[in-house]
């Protein structure tokens, strides 16, 4: 006995499932390429946000030169780093009622960051970040190498 793959519709009527009826499982292959390039670039967006090399999480909004109001928790937003950062060396900063603070120290030189402060005050949750003066960054030695030859 040969097992089929069939379903019953609504009118009671046996359907293929391996056909493209109305009512079928399968995707239709157009359909699914017009999804996603339609989805594509918000999902790209919202997936990350970077300045300076550092990853922001999803929703992070400029408030000022490096500084930037993020929507979640205090501690989803010390969740986020500890999991995109593993290892990144962090310190409490701050000890006073009402004030939360946690600093990252980057543990490369070749970042554009120094580290980033992640604060909350007023149940407001914001991050600074600390980018290196433009002496530090690797490009910036290399092209000063090459001025300081005459090339």
């Amino acid at each position: 006995m040969i097992f089929e793959r069939v379903c019953i519709d609504f009118a009671g009527r046996l359907m293929n499932l391996d056909t493209m009826k109305p009512g079928s499982y399968k995707a239709r292959p157009l359909a699914l390429l017009v999804c996603v390039l339609l989805l594509a670039p918000s999902l790209a967006q919202a997936a990350s946000h970077r300045t300076h090399g550092l990853v922001l999480p999803p929703g992070a909004q400029e408030v000022g030169e490096d500084r930037y109001r993020l929507p979640g928790t205090y501690e989803n937003t010390l969740k986020y780093f500890d999991k995109a950062y593993r290892g990144l060396p962090q310190k409490a900063i701050v000890n006073q009622p009402g004030i939360r603070a946690m600093h990252f120290e980057s543990s490369s030189a070749k970042t554009a960051w120094q580290g980033f402060n992640v604060y909350e005050k007023n149940h407001e949750v914001r991050i600074f970040i600390l980018t290196r003066p433009a002496a530090d960054t690797p490009s910036a030695k290399h092209a000063k190498g090459r001025s300081s030859t005459g090339k």
